[in-house]
């Protein structure tokens, strides 16, 4: 009989190979989980996420302060009634404590009232403290948070709505002007069609009422441009009041 077959050694650089396969491998994955992973993490500034070609991404993010601000009321309120509502028991367990109970018993019944007395003005203590808790590690927080969220909301509202203002009334303006252009060249073209159709032969009234109309044009022109350029300057110190707002 032959003898056993057996599998043959794989040579040293085949095992190199496929070492350096596997940690390859290895490190390909890492890499591609650490990429994936940093799809999920945005080194971004908050306000990027508030944009949008109609900018109703705005009043979105205006809505969702709003209802931060009701909620946190709301949840002002409701702590602010559960520590009265505390303090009010304490002082109504405090003042049964004190009562004459058992005061003409004697021996262990009078042992036992006493002790009646005893819990009930420890579970008083207990009651008010909780209140106080309440009111100094709670609402006394809340209500600054609340008091200095509204201070930076509204200064940074009355910023937003200046800029805002500005905005819109150069984009009135601009829309005006874009008007009037039509009109100007409209009534330039018709002049210039009356002078040139009489070969020369025009009055110096029709030339001088071209003349105005084309004064008129460039001056248009001029404030058109100078608006638009003002307007440019609006839209990006808006855009940069929003971002710090949003920020």
């Amino acid at each position: 009989m032959g003898k056993d077959a057996s599998p043959p050694h794989p040579p040293p650089h085949a095992a190199n190979a496929t070492e350096n396969g596997t940690v390859n491998s290895q490190m390909s994955t890492a890499e591609t989980d650490a990429e994936v992973a940093g799809d999920f993490v945005s080194c971004g500034r908050f306000s990027e996420s508030f944009w949008s070609s109609d900018e109703r991404c705005i009043s979105v993010l205006m809505h969702k302060l709003k209802a931060a601000k009701q909620t946190s009321t709301d949840i002002l309120q409701m702590v602010a009634t559960r520590a009265a509502m505390e303090e009010d028991l304490g002082k109504r367990l405090a003042k049964v404590a004190k009562g004459a109970l058992g005061s003409e018993e004697v021996g262990t019944i009078r042992e036992a009232l006493r002790t009646i007395r005893a819990e009930l003005d420890k579970e008083a203590l207990t009651h008010l403290e909780l209140g106080r808790q309440l009111r100094s590690e709670i609402e006394k927080p809340l209500t600054a948070f609340i008091n200095d969220q509204r201070n930076k909301r509204r200064a940074q509202t009355t910023l937003v709505q200046k800029t805002e203002g500005d905005r819109n009334a150069l984009r009135s303006q601009l829309r005006k002007l874009q008007e009037r252009r039509r009109t100007d060249t409209k009534r330039v073209g018709d002049l210039d069609l009356l002078v040139n159709g009489l070969q020369g032969n025009a009055d110096a009234k029709l030339r001088a009422k071209l003349e105005r109309a084309l004064l008129a044009q460039r001056a248009t022109e001029a404030e058109y441009l100078d608006v638009r350029a003002r307007l440019k300057d609006a839209d990006a110190q808006w855009f940069n009041v929003w971002r710090a707002a949003c920020d």
